[in-house]
């Protein structure tokens, strides 16, 4: 019988080989949960499509929001972007996939899934090996590049009176290098003034002056104690002191930043994969999934090797020598899930169970750095714990950071509820696969909705509309329940209404408030989230689906 099993495989196509394989893992996950069948069935009973909780929007209310903000854009159009540059695809547009891919499971409506092949073909397409598009080092990547304001700043050499090099200035701040200019006002024939503008993300621009510089001083006054919050570095490139005049630094390097973009963007892919592979109808899409597929394992490939253990778990170093300004350190505990999630849903429709270790350790680094308290809440920092942005460093001036900071100021920040949506979703798909996350764990974290994150408008004339994507009326900033912010979030918690079900009610009605109207919703920055969160709020009038589970073993637990 082996023999004749092994004969068959041999002559399949290299789809039917997976179809098989697939289906060899189903039977043989089938034999070996037999000891585990009474906890599988209490999981599997709840998927039965039973409305959950009395609310003030249909179903069909929900949908008609959706497909209504949908055709506000001609049905996605206007966010079908060329490129990563701004972190337009990662931020707005994948989470806008994603939300088709909900939309078509509630309703079956196949136009959904077409637009979403739209899209999906267009960014594979935009990937830089395909797209062409070379990063700064000349690489043709499998990636989705970035640049703008994420990376640091193209080194730009000013002039002296007669045009030649005098001096050379980079951003090397931590974020919005392209928003800066500098101005030289020479004072005399020996010394020049050196004056830093800035004006990402605020009101007035921020500025630092430098007084009194001479060619044999810049570089020990500009360049003393660099830090992620420095704003510059210069070089002394000449013998004659820089002509006056002000200058945009604006060029900032390109790079593909895979450890937290590629999984982001991967993961709508591997889920439609998952939705054709299992729903009846759909063998139309076949090929398509497979190519996606491969696709995103040839992503995760050309980023694995930053990928490390220790004795909490796995986590992932933002690849070493980058132009990102923590380019060789830790990635934070969002993106460790975003990968955790991306290497789940590799393991679904490729059955490699290396992805699944990869994916369980992951976990296990992001529960480890989460503090259950006393009162059932829990938090969590941005930065992973003991990581050197946790900790900072001082006097590393033979060895500095990505080769440029000697020291930094500890950052151990809470998490805030925008980027603490991308482990909310990574816990509560591995918990109904059976990795790592207990129900105790979610229900730690309803709570700290319930009695820290829910802070409503006390004034119920206030104008909700406004369309700052960093607004807040509804949810506390972060984990600890200080300042407001992002309340498009909350549609992520209510993924914890099986463990609090007051939270959908919530989540409804921050939605119904602020995100029904298209003039309300930056299209650029917030489109997709919302999108996604009309779509998770249509589930979660049901039953959230459960995955049956994977882990077969307690090592994984």
């Amino acid at each position: 019988m082996r023999s004749s099993l092994l004969c068959c495989l041999t002559k399949m196509s290299p789809e039917g080989k997976r179809g098989a394989f697939l289906y060899l893992r189903v039977v043989l996950a089938s034999w070996i949960l037999l000891p585990y069948t009474p906890r599988i069935l209490q999981n599997w009973s709840s998927i039965r499509i039973v409305e959950k909780t009395q609310t003030r929007l249909s179903f069909s209310d929900i949908q008609k929001n959706y497909d209504a903000l949908l055709r506000a854009t001609s049905f996605g159009e206007a966010i079908l972007y060329s490129d990563n540059l701004t972190g337009r695809i990662v931020w707005n547009e994948a989470q806008f996939m994603e939300s088709l891919l909900n939309m078509y499971e509630l309703t079956g409506d196949t136009h959904y899934l077409e637009r979403f092949v739209e899209h999906a073909d267009h960014v594979l397409q935009a990937r830089d090996d395909f797209a062409g598009r070379p990063d700064s080092a000349g690489q043709l990547r499998p990636g989705w590049q970035t640049g703008g304001y994420y990376t640091l700043g193209v080194p730009r050499i000013l002039p002296d009176g007669q045009g030649n090099p005098s001096l050379e200035v980079q951003g090397i701040h931590r974020a919005g290098n392209d928003h800066t200019t500098i101005e030289i006002i020479q004072e005399d024939d020996e010394h020049f003034t050196l004056v830093v503008q800035n004006n990402f993300r605020r009101n007035e621009p921020l500025e630092v002056v430098f007084r009194g510089l001479t060619l044999e001083t810049a570089e020990g006054v500009v360049n003393a104690d660099l830090s992620p919050d420095s704003w510059v570095r210069v070089r002394v490139a000449g013998t004659s002191l820089p002509v006056s005049g002000m200058w945009p630094l604006t060029e900032t390097y390109r790079m593909v930043l895979h450890e937290l973009h590629t999984p982001i963007i991967c993961a709508p892919f591997l889920r439609f994969a998952d939705l054709v592979f299992r729903r009846s109808g759909l063998a139309s899409y076949r090929e398509r999934a497979h190519e996606y597929i491969d696709a995103c394992e040839e992503s995760f490939r050309d980023y694995s090797g930053s990928y490390r253990e220790d004795e909490e778990g796995g986590f992932f170093l933002f690849e070493p020598g980058g132009k990102y300004w923590a380019s060789g350190l830790p990635v934070p505990y969002n993106g460790l899930s975003a990968n955790g999630r991306f290497l789940l849903w590799l393991y679904r429709v490729t059955g490699n169970t290396d992805y699944l270790e990869r994916a369980a350790a992951l976990a296990r680094k992001v529960r480890a750095g989460m503090t259950f308290l006393p009162d059932g809440t829990m938090t969590m920092p941005y930065w992973v714990r003991d990581s050197l942005p946790y900790t900072g460093w001082e006097g590393r001036y033979s060895d500095p950071v990505n080769g440029l900071y000697v020291r930094a100021d500890p950052d151990r920040a809470t998490e805030d509820v925008s980027h603490f949506s991308l482990t909310l979703h990574f816990m509560v798909e591995a918990q109904q696969m059976g990795v790592v996350f207990q129900d105790d764990d979610l229900r730690a974290v309803a709570r700290t909705f319930v009695e820290r994150l829910w802070k409503p408008p006390d004034d119920e004339g206030i104008d909700l509309c406004n369309p700052d994507w960093r607004k807040g009326f509804f949810l506390a900033h972060n984990l600890d329940g200080n300042g407001k912010a992002y309340d498009y979030a909350i549609a992520t918690f209510t993924l914890l209404s099986d463990w609090e079900p007051s939270i959908l009610n919530y989540g409804l009605e921050v939605y119904e408030a602020r995100y029904k109207d298209v003039n309300c919703v930056d299209i650029d920055y917030l489109y997709g989230e919302v999108m996604l969160g009309w779509s998770i709020l249509a589930f979660e009038k049901f039953s959230y689906r459960i995955y049956l589970p994977l882990v077969l073993s307690g090592s994984f637990r």
